[in-house]
């Protein structure tokens, strides 16, 4: 299996010497290998106007192929002229540039000969098969996906692959209108893709999930992008062993010396769209359809994606689960949903600020801690040797707490209570301890369900009617203090899903200043 190239000339040359000295080209050419043991994205090319008919049973290619280089539209190095002869980064060279090579058998390319000379063959481009290009660059959907799964069935649209030309029964259909693609409407449904978006939950999400981004989706093309191929897919279609193959898709007999079969599918791979939208509609200079499908989209082959997304004004971040996921939103909401844990850290300070509610909601505990640390082995934390640590301050204007069953406090010093007219009660039990005194102080009366002293105040038999406005009563649920509570896709809250988009929606900075306007 190994690739056989020219050293020198030979007779067979001859006649392809002349040709190209007659003609350098471009010529078509079919990549017949890709593995270059020079790394430099060499390919050996089959050229039918200086070859002639390929043959399949010839052992070697050298006498059918060409060795071509990769000319790439952006590359450099810094000079070597400049370089000194040791191993400091500053003294060596730095590549850069655009690295893209076809990696499979029988794609063809455009090839030229520089200065008419058959040892300086170049490929400047690569030539896309009639058709076939439906799933370039975004893997777009189709309701006219083709399956034998049931599971697939009820899905209203899902990524699909190129039409099947060797199983499709259908007479190909060419286009007449530039409005209408009817060319080979019915293809195979992307499994890995359509998997991918079922686990994630966006599978129904026509924004975050699939897509329409496709070279055929309109004419001129309004989507320009890159996709990659893919790792080999080693259940899909595989040959015999043969010169002519992708040597990433050789599957080895079980002693591994020698290749049993080679597979050539792929699993589809990155995308990166840019797409400028389906174009508006207008009827004199009213516009009957606006533009859809305006975004920058990247992609990874597990679903891992950044989107931005012009007309939905929405910036949207996923794993490739779909267990971690953050939306910034058109109207200025940021949701963030995490199935595990979300940490934050800042070695500074942490500044949280709400001009209406803070709303915090824990399913088991709510912990606050203020260590206290001012000084390390280090020296000072982010602070001065006289400041007050380790406390935990709140204040406003009316602070209510409120305990199910029992509310427990604890100071191993002093334990203050000051109201200037103001009172003090307990539902069902009151814990409290004090290392030192216990001081209470109130304008008023202090009624407290136990049988403790309070050396200051009065001390009430009774419990006095709870306060109305303790109003997060009741079951677990109804205790929620959350107005927006992000779940895993699909996530029915989306802001584009609930915004209606005939009339104009107000934001919640909106609602809130009429509501400070009525009170």
């Amino acid at each position: 299996m190994s690739v056989i190239r020219r050293s020198k000339q030979s007779p067979n040359d001859l006649n392809i010497i002349e040709k190209i000295k007659q003609s350098p080209g471009p010529y078509v050419g079919f990549v017949k290998n890709s593995a270059d043991v020079l790394r430099m994205g060499r390919l050996d090319v089959w050229i039918p106007d200086l070859h002639g008919p390929f043959d399949t049973s010839a052992l070697s290619l050298s006498a059918q192929t060409v060795n071509v280089r990769y000319c790439s539209p952006f590359a450099g190095i810094t000079p070597l002229s400049e370089t000194t002869a040791d191993n400091k980064f500053s003294n060596s060279q730095k590549s850069y540039g655009f690295w893209m090579t076809p990696p499979d058998i029988d794609t063809q390319v455009l090839v030229i000969f520089a200065n008419g000379n058959l040892n300086e063959g170049f490929y400047i481009g690569c030539i896309s098969e009639p058709y076939m290009n439906y799933m370039i660059p975004g893997k777009a959907s189709s309701e006219n996906f083709q399956t034998e799964d049931s599971k697939y069935k009820s899905l209203e649209s899902a990524s699909v692959t190129e039409a099947n030309r060797r199983a499709n029964t259908k007479t190909l259909i060419n286009n007449t209108t530039y409005t209408q693609d009817n060319t080979f409407k019915d293809r195979p449904l992307h499994t890995p893709e359509t998997d991918t978006l079922i686990k994630q939950g966006l599978q129904s999400d026509s924004v975050r999930g699939t897509t329409t981004s496709s070279a055929r989706r309109e004419t001129p093309s309004q989507v320009f992008g890159i996709s990659t191929p893919g790792p080999i897919d080693f259940d899909g279609q595989q040959t015999n062993p043969r010169e002519s193959i992708n040597r990433h898709g050789i599957i080895y007999d079980p002693s591994g010396k020698s290749p049993s079969k080679v597979a050539h599918s792929r699993l589809g791979g990155h995308t990166f769209v840019m797409d400028d939208g389906t174009p508006a509609k207008r009827h004199g200079s009213k516009e009957v359809e606006p533009i859809t499908n305006e975004l920058i989209r990247l992609r990874t082959r597990s679903g891992a994606q950044l989107l931005l997304h012009n007309t939905e004004g929405l910036v949207y971040i996923t794993n490739t689960d779909g267990t971690a996921w953050i939306e910034f939103t058109k109207d200025g909401k940021i949701d963030i949903y995490a199935k595990d844990s979300v940490s934050v850290r800042t070695e500074a300070d942490f500044n949280f600020v709400a001009d209406r509610d803070v709303n915090i909601e824990a399913g088991r505990n709510i912990n606050l801690t203020a260590l206290g640390t001012n000084n390390d082995e280090a020296g000072l934390v982010n602070s001065f040797p006289n400041a007050d640590t380790g406390r935990i301050s709140v204040q406003g204007k009316n602070i209510d707490i409120f305990a199910l069953v029992n509310l427990d406090q604890k100071a191993n010093s002093d334990f203050r209570l000051y109201a200037n007219n103001g009172l003090i009660e307990v539902g069902t039990d009151i814990k409290t301890y004090a290392g030192n005194d216990f001081l209470v102080n109130t304008g008023n009366e202090i009624h407290l369900n136990t049988s403790g002293k309070v050396s200051s105040g009065h001390v009430g038999s009774n419990i006095i009617e709870e306060k109305t406005y303790f109003t997060n009563k009741g079951a677990h649920r109804d205790l929620s203090t959350t107005k927006r509570v992000p779940t895993s896709e699909p996530y029915a809250e989306h802001e584009n899903k609930r915004r209606d988009r005939t009339t104009a929606q107000k934001t919640d900075v909106e609602t809130y200043l009429d509501e400070r306007e009525i009170t």
